[in-house]
Order: structure tokens, then C-alpha cells, then sequence
């Protein structure tokens, strides 16, 4: 048998400065989450996942809507639950991703020490900490910092696994896969990059092809996991057509930059960490300095043969049969990259130069969200703003005005929060010819469009014929319009 790894490193007692130091990186990071969680308007996406798991809906109704949808079903309950205890409003979902999020930092932590001892759990918890991408994916109400967490605990449990092939760690590795799979259909690429990675691994390193046997093990764990919700997979993966555009070949690249707040100077410090990491980790250079063994190389080579073989799975499909690569869609990728990136970082010499280059790391990334306007510049769709243009407009008059709108349901979840008992009603025929044929003739229609999208004709040719639009105000990605009674040609932009 090949020993050119080291076992995985065994638990050891957590010091009282490990314990201070990641409890302040850990501390810094619910900052970095919480800071501001509110002040983008939610946007579509956030408010399909608020609307279809609010707290009056019933767990019935919520997976027979989700069944017929694109995701997974674990991170709608997860908010339903989350949002009766805490109420449906934007503090409220949001900040169950913020927690996902700083346990995220908290579970990078464990496994990184785990892997490798508590220099190289710090080095990831703090890189994790202040990465922009994941800090803006644990200020949405969105599945993404849930399903980080368990990707972090597959990646531990692949590690583990391929340290010491046996039946319960395979169960265990295909259990965390299962459970990721119910956040996020993604988890599926992730499993597809573990196995290639595993099965090198295990051919080159270990007993050849006898301990493959227990990757069936782990494989047969995560179809009978998938099994109460394989209709609805099935369905999604039996598309033949999905909106992302097909993937140029140097994605990955674009992708890389995307995880790091597209920072040029991050961007190519990590890069060229990822690249130096042969060198950092040849053969006779993975002593610490305390004279431990480092159980690096097989991690790092098993995350790389991982990431690679995913991403390269994904590419094929996208281009072969059916588009299903964006960047977000990798966030299950992230923690395999940021461990591999603290990987480099720990292995830096002397001392005093690794502890600059974090610090350098850090520094930039901070600034890079207070110079790059994060917390300050609204950039998300801004459907609460719409609604309360109207709801604060003094020409609006509540019982008497109607709301019309595209996307009804985001708009009503706004007017929910706002003006309890306001109803805005879906931008129909049928619903304007209501208000066409009631007995108020003085009766002033509110138009909310977003996301570029625009009625029927036929409802615009009514709302022309008995109304003139008499103002419109646009703001990211949503509009207001407001018709008042007198037939005529609508109003020019």
C-alpha cells in the first residue's frame, strides 16, 4: 500500500487562545452577517421562498407547491419553521440564513482542525469569516448558507472516509449527501466530484479497488435518502431546456473571481496560492513547525480532484444537454476552495510571512466591502420601495384606489407588512373589469410591474381606454404607475 498520506489528524484539547481567537473570528463574522440585513428590499427570489413557507401555510400545502417547483424541499420548511417562531417579515428570514451563515464559519472551523490542527482551522474560519460571497448569501433568505454547512460536514466526511475505507464512514459521508441534497439539487455535482476524488485516491493510496466496494455504500445511502422526493427530482432532471445561458470554457475563472468580491488583488493572491500548493506541500516539506505531521497533501488533493471533477461534470451537461451553471449554483464548490486556500496559506514560511499575507488577505477584503459600497448601495430588486411609493403616495386613497400587479404575491407580502388588509390583486382582464364596472367612477388604478414585465394587451388596451397614466416612477428592476379616471393615450415615459 502507497503511504504517501498521512492519517487524518486525531482531535486534540482546544487551548484557551484557539478558543479566544476563533470565538472573535467567529463574533467579527455575525457581524459582517447581521450588520444591515435588512436594508435591501427582498428580492424575487427571496420573496417566492418567504411567500410559499409563511407561518399561516400548512406543511402540506408547502411541499405540494414545492413539488411541482425547482428546488428541494428542505429549506422551505426550514423557513416555515423559522418564520412561525419569528414572524413573516424581512428581519425574520433573512436572519435564518445569517444564522446558517455564521455556523457555516463555526462548521469550517471544526473540520479544517479536524483535517489539519488549529492553524489551519483558524486560517479557514477567519478567510470564511470575511469572504464576501458568503456573507451575501447569509443576508438572503435564499437555501445557500444552509447547504454550505452540511457541504462542509461531506467534505469532512470524505476526508475521513478515504483516510480509513469502512462501511459506517461511507454511510456517514452519504448521509451528509442526502441531507444536502434536500437543500439544495446541487449537492448531487458536489457527490459526483467526491466519488471521482475518492475512487483516484483510493486506487492510487490504498488497498486498489477492494475498498471501492464501500463507496456502493455511500452511494446506496444517498438514493435511499433522495427517495421521498425523487418525483420532483426526476421531474426537474428531465429538463431539456433552463434559463442560464450556456457557460463559456474559462467560467471557472469568472467563478473564482465571483467567490472573492471579483477583487483583482484577492483574486490573484488566492489564485497563485492555489497554484504554489504542490510546491507548499512537496514531498519532505509537510513538517509543522512543532515537528507534527500535517495530514495536508491527501486533503488537498482530494478537494482539488473534487472541485475539478465537478466542475467539469457540470460543464459537460451544460453544454452537451441543458444549461445548469451559475456561479451561486456552486456555493456547495466553496467550502473545497476556501479550504484549499487555507491549505496554501498555513504552509507559508517563515512564520511572520504567513501571518502578513493573512493579514493582507484580510485587510483587503474588509475594505473591499466598505469601499465597494456593500452596505450601502441598494442593488436588489426593490419591490418593498414600490409598494411603499404607493402606500406613502398622499394621492392614494386605501378602500377606494386599487392595486393592480404583476407578481401579485411579492407585492402583497410587502403590503402585508405596511398596510395590514391591503389587498393588491393580480394585473388581470378580469380583475380590472371589476374596477372598469364599479360603482366608483372616481376610482384610481395603481400599476406595480417588476423584473421587466408588463400586462396582457388586452388589459392594457382597457386600462387605456378608461384611464390616463398620471405618473410613473421606476426604481431596480420594479415600476409604479398610476392611472386615473379619463379616457385617453397613456402618459409617454
Amino acid at each position: 500500500m502507497t503511504t504517501w498520506t498521512e492519517p487524518v489528524r486525531r482531535a486534540r484539547p482546544f487551548s484557551q487562545l484557539e478558543l479566544a481567537t476563533v470565538s472573535a473570528i467567529i463574533v467579527g463574522g455575525a457581524a459582517l452577517r447581521i450588520f444591515r440585513l435588512t436594508f435591501q428590499s427582498l428580492w424575487f427570489d427571496e420573496l417566492f421562498s418567504v411567500v410559499f413557507s409563511r407561518s399561516g401555510l400548512s406543511v402540506s400545502a408547502i411541499v405540494e407547491k414545492y413539488a411541482g417547483d425547482v428546488h428541494s424541499i428542505g429549506y422551505p420548511l426550514a423557513l416555515h419553521l423559522w418564520l412561525r417562531l419569528f414572524g413573516d417579515n424581512d428581519l425574520a428570514a433573512r436572519s435564518l440564513s445569517a444564522v446558517w451563515g455564521v455556523l457555516g464559519i463555526a462548521a469550517l472551523w471544526l473540520a479544517a482542525r479536524r483535517l489539519g490542527g488549529p492553524r489551519l482551522g483558524i486560517v479557514a474560519a477567519l478567510l470564511l469569516s470575511v469572504n464576501a460571497y458568503h456573507i451575501a448569501y447569509s443576508q438572503e433568505a435564499r437555501s445557500y448558507a444552509l447547504v454550505f454547512v452540511f457541504a462542509v460536514f461531506s467534505y469532512l466526511a470524505l476526508l475521513v472516509f478515504v483516510d480509513a475505507p469502512g462501511w459506517r464512514r461511507a454511510a456517514v459521508f452519504g448521509a451528509t449527501v442526502a441531507v444536502a441534497f434536500h437543500i439544495h439539487y446541487y449537492a448531487l455535482v458536489m457527490f459526483f466530484g467526491q466519488i471521482v476524488a475518492a475512487t483516484v485516491v483510493l486506487v492510487l493510496t490504498k488497498n486498489g479497488w477492494r475498498d471501492l466496494r464501500y463507496l456502493v455504500v455511500a452511494g446506496a445511502v444517498v438514493v435511499l435518502g433522495m427517495l421521498p422526493w425523487i418525483g420532483p427530482f426526476l421531474r426537474v432532471a428531465g429538463f431539456d431546456r433552463y434559463w442560464p445561458a450556456v457557460p463559456e470554457p474559462w467560467f471557472a475563472v469568472d467563478y473564482f473571481h465571483t467567490y472573492f468580491g471579483e477583487n483583482l488583488f484577492l483574486s490573484l493572491s488566492f489564485g497563485g496560492l492555489l497554484l504554489a500548493l504542490p510546491f507548499l506541500l512537496r514531498p519532505g516539506q509537510n513538517k509543522a513547525e512543532d515537528g507534527e505531521e500535517r495530514p495536508l497533501r491527501m486533503t488537498a488533493t482530494v478537494l482539488a480532484l473534487s472541485v475539478v471533477a465537478s466542475l467539469a461534470a457540470a460543464y459537460g451537461r451544460s453544454v452537451l444537454a441543458v444549461p445548469m451553471l451559475i456561479p451561486r449554483f456552486t456555493f456547495v464548490l466553496l467550502p473545497a476552495v476556501i479550504l484549499l486556500i487555507a491549505v496554501a496559506l498555513s504552509r507559508i514560511r517563515p512564520p511572520l510571512a504567513r501571518t502578513a499575507v493573512v493579514v493582507a488577505v484580510v485587510a483587503v477584503s474588509l475594505t473591499n466591502l466598505a469601499l465597494g459600497d456593500y452596505y450601502t448601495r441598494p442593488r436588489k430588486e426593490q419591490w418593498r420601495e414600490a409598494t411603499v411609493r404607493v402606500l406613502e403616495d398622499p394621492r392614494f386613497q386605501p378602500g377606494a384606489d386599487a392595486i393592480l400587479a404583476m407578481y401579485a404575491p411579492g407585492f402583497q407580502y410587502y403590503a402585508d407588512q405596511y398596510a395590514p388588509g391591503l389587498v393588491v390583486e393580480e394585473a388581470t382582464v378580469e380583475a380590472l373589469e371589476v374596477v372598469v364596472g364599479g360603482d366608483r367612477p372616481e376610482t384610481v388604478v395603481w400599476l406595480l410591474t417588476a423584473r421587466g414585465s408588463s400586462p396582457p394587451e388586452a388589459f392594457m388596451d382597457l386600462l387605456r381606454a378608461r384611464f390616463e397614466r398620471t405618473d410613473s416612477v421606476g426604481f431596480i428592476a420594479t415600476r409604479v404607475e398610476r392611472w386615473a379616471p379619463g379616457p385617453g393615450a397613456a402618459a409617454t415615459e
